[in-house]
């Protein structure tokens, strides 16, 4: 199941009707789409309300190992060309400090940047994050309940400089048009490679040598769990994952870099 969450119709309507998703008539509290694969929220605007759909829209479908998450919406930015569709790869909220990082475990057509989540429209022209929008912080911490980091994907279309001005139903609609059916196409493979990843891939064999790797560097439990990402990714594409252990090092520099070096060094080789 692909999950879309977006703040409001405009930016859903190109996908009800690229999808021809139907509207849940029994959802009272929230609009629902869906069809057999796929079911799209509309959130409301802001962080608040983001939190409280993507809450409820889990809780009454629980998502599986397999689903995604992907939240689609306009933001605005000073630094990118209006128009730029971004896979955000870090997202911090601006009310706490706080920093969240969705892991970028598949390839994808997309640039990526760092967005901000605003409690309101912000009027920050000068503000140096690349991207600045309102939802994002709080999908990722409503759906990260429910969800591993790999399973959420946060994509924003630039739509203004940041500087107050506000654009039509029909504007916003327009700017999501152009990326929809790339955002779907993408969204789909992304899907299948997490359904593909839910089988036993590795051989007893691989296993220890996957143990081995990262007890040899040190990797903390989240660190080895992205490890198996990429690794069930690499495997997936590939087909065999000893020759990439035996091209990595097998130390690095000591001490607690040495973990997310060598993750570093994995992500590189494999994407």
């Amino acid at each position: 199941m692909i999950y879309y969450a977006m703040a409001f119709y405009p930016e859903a309507r190109p996908f009800i009707q690229q999808m021809n998703l139907k509207k849940c008539e029994e959802e009272t509290h929230v609009q629902i789409f869906e069809n057999e694969d796929t079911c799209l929220i509309i959130t409301g605007v802001g962080e608040v309300q983001a939190v409280a759909a993507v809450a409820y829209l889990f809780a009454r479908r629980p998502p599986k190992a397999q689903d995604l998450l992907v939240n689609v919406g306009i933001c605005g930015s000073a630094w990118q060309p209006k128009g730029t569709c971004y896979l955000c790869n870090k997202i911090v909220e601006r009310a706490t400090g706080r920093t969240f990082y969705p892991d970028i475990l598949l390839r994808h057509p997309f640039e990526e940047a760092a967005t901000m989540t605003c409690p309101t429209v912000v009027r920050d022209s000068a503000n140096e994050t690349a991207l600045l929008d309102m939802e994002a912080a709080g999908i990722y911490q409503a759906g990260q309940m429910f969800l591993q980091p790999h399973q959420m994907a946060f994509l924003k279309i630039v739509s203004d400089a940041a500087d107050g001005r506000r654009l039509s139903k029909q504007q916003v609609e327009q700017l999501v048009q152009r990326h929809a059916e790339t955002v779907i196409a993408w969204s789909k493979q992304a899907q299948a490679c997490l359904a593909r990843q839910q089988t036993e891939l590795f051989s007893p064999e691989e296993e220890k040598a996957i143990e081995a790797a990262a007890a040899e560097h040190g990797l903390t439990l989240t660190q080895r769990r992205q490890m198996q990402q990429l690794l069930r990714y690499d495997k997936l594409e590939q087909g065999d994952i000893s020759a990439l252990l035996r091209e990595l090092p097998e130390r690095m520099e000591s001490g607690k870099q040495e973990g997310k070096q060598y993750l570093e060094q994995l992500r590189q080789h494999i994407l």
